[in-house]
């Protein structure tokens, strides 16, 4: 049976690491007990022996006084310092994430193996084997779906972020971002059980897997950045707006056509080709395809292409949290 974590259980839970911590960070404060004073017996203080004028003008000698290495204590970076503040609270909210999508199924997470190797497993059979299409075009199908599958579960799953963690956000101050980063860490789970999946069809394909394949780390991780930003938007326009996953729904079905994930985009004139590349997800895909089927690195255009994409989705994030994040407590 899965334990999925109440909001309820993680503020307790929350609230009992905060205060262990606050009281690690607390020095140490020894309490004196006063005593009485005791009286002392009046001491006679002797008179000092006559010196001569020689010794009176000399200066007195310098007493050298014993020096100890008092070892200095290590600052803690400020990363490591949210990282001991919300790492628990982050690990629960993951786990929570994680597991609320198979809430009440039979398989449980097993979900996450079984549905995406039934669909490219389906794939697979209709178009190598019924059509007769070359394995290339199958793993080219498949590279572009799944790829588009994540930024499109990644961004819908954090679009309603803020809605889901109201009665945490207004009751304990905690970085929006904490939150965000939970939502985006468990659809990366996910994926990477649709990976393994992928990888198990290139070899029924035979395709042959190179070195280059460990390049997908670059996309994917990239991807990974640019979906937290858009999800960070959408859900902060989600509460203003309420109709915004409609709209998103219908911007998502036209985005998976300008992707390119099931014809190949030489069949346009080069002018056409180009504009494919102002789709940050044909970017994304683009750069996976090289390196799986072509077995070679991408260009490196390609490379800033996509580094552009992600930086320019954080950096609209920032732009937008530093002007509404104040109003996001009225409509939570």
């Amino acid at each position: 049976m899965l334990k999925l974590y109440t909001i309820e259980d993680i503020l307790k839970e929350y609230a009992k690491q905060d205060e262990l911590i606050r009281s690690r960070q607390q020095p140490e404060q020894t309490v004196r007990q006063e005593q009485p004073p005791v009286e002392e017996p009046p001491q006679t203080v002797p008179e000092p022996p006559e010196m001569t004028p020689e010794e009176e003008e000399a200066p007195p000698e310098p007493v050298e006084q014993p020096t100890e290495d008092i070892p200095e204590k290590k600052q803690r970076s400020k990363l490591m310092q949210l990282a001991d503040r919300y790492g628990y609270l982050m690990e629960q909210l993951i786990k929570r994430d994680f597991k609320a999508r198979y809430k009440g199924t039979f398989f449980g997470v097993l979900w996450s193996l079984m549905s995406p190797f039934a669909v490219m497993l389906v794939q697979y059979l209709v178009f190598s084997r019924l059509f007769g299409r070359n394995p290339d075009y199958v793993i080219y199908l498949l590279t572009g779906t799944t790829f588009f599958n994540f930024f499109n579960d990644s961004t819908v799953q954090e679009m309603f972020t803020l809605r889901q963690n109201a009665g945490i956000i207004s009751k304990i101050n905690v970085p929006k971002l904490t939150f965000f980063l939970s939502k985006a860490i468990a659809c990366l789970i996910n994926f990477f059980f649709v990976e393994v999946i992928y990888f198990v069809v290139l070899l029924l394909s035979d395709v042959r897997i190179t070195p280059y394949c460990i390049g997908l780390v670059f996309p994917i991780t990239l991807m990974f950045i640019m979906n937290m930003g858009i999800g960070y938007i959408l859900s902060g326009l989600s509460l203003f707006f309420k109709d915004t996953q409609y709209i998103y729904n219908i911007f998502t079905n036209i985005l998976l056509y300008l992707s390119a994930p099931f014809y190949y985009v030489s069949i346009f004139s080069e002018t056409v080709q180009k504009l494919f590349y102002l789709n940050p997800v044909y970017c994304f895909i683009t750069y996976a395809r090289t390196v799986v089927i072509e077995a070679r690195l991408p260009s490196f255009d390609l490379h800033l292409l996509c580094m552009f994409y992600a930086l320019l989705s954080v950096t609209a994030a920032y732009l937008f949290n530093k002007k509404y994040s104040k109003r996001f407590i009225y409509y939570i």
